[in-house]
């Protein structure tokens, strides 16, 4: 990954994967500096939606929610299908207490991505505690895994 932000380092979705490694090695402010990097590099990139999507997952690990909502729903609005970016969303709404758009949210995923499933979206998460509490928070929001 090095590698390849050294050769381009113009290019947001390199930045965005860099990040998304950053942040399973443990270093979520360095991921959300290179995600920021990223988004001001090409705002209008075709894929701002991957660069926010993650930014939206970073987000809600790190208890950031309300920022993640924001995230998220930029990246859901970008594209239906970002993932991360519905797992953000679903995370931090039931963080905050706002089951009743946790449960929407979860419905709104599992349109929009034939096939949504939690475990396999956060597999790359580190911390076993951490998958359990947003699986958790999936089965709250209506996912029967």
């Amino acid at each position: 990954m090095d590698e390849a932000l050294r050769l381009n380092p113009s290019e947001p979705i390199i930045r965005a994967y860099h990040a998304l490694a950053l942040w399973t090695f443990g270093e979520p402010e360095a991921a959300l500096a290179e995600l920021s990097i990223a988004r001001r590099l090409s705002p209008n990139d075709s894929n701002v939606w991957f660069v926010l999507h993650a930014e939206a997952m970073i987000l809600s690990m790190s208890d950031r929610f309300e920022e993640s909502i924001i995230a998220a729903e930029k990246a859901i609005d970008e594209r239906a299908g970002a993932t991360l970016g519905h797992m953000g969303l679903i995370f931090s709404l039931d963080a905050l207490g706002r089951s009743e758009n946790a449960k929407s949210a979860f419905q709104r995923a599992t349109k929009a991505v034939p096939g949504f499933s939690p475990p396999l979206i956060i597999m790359g998460v580190p911390d076993e505690g951490l998958r359990e509490n947003i699986l958790d928070a999936c089965r709250r929001a209506g996912w029967d895994g």
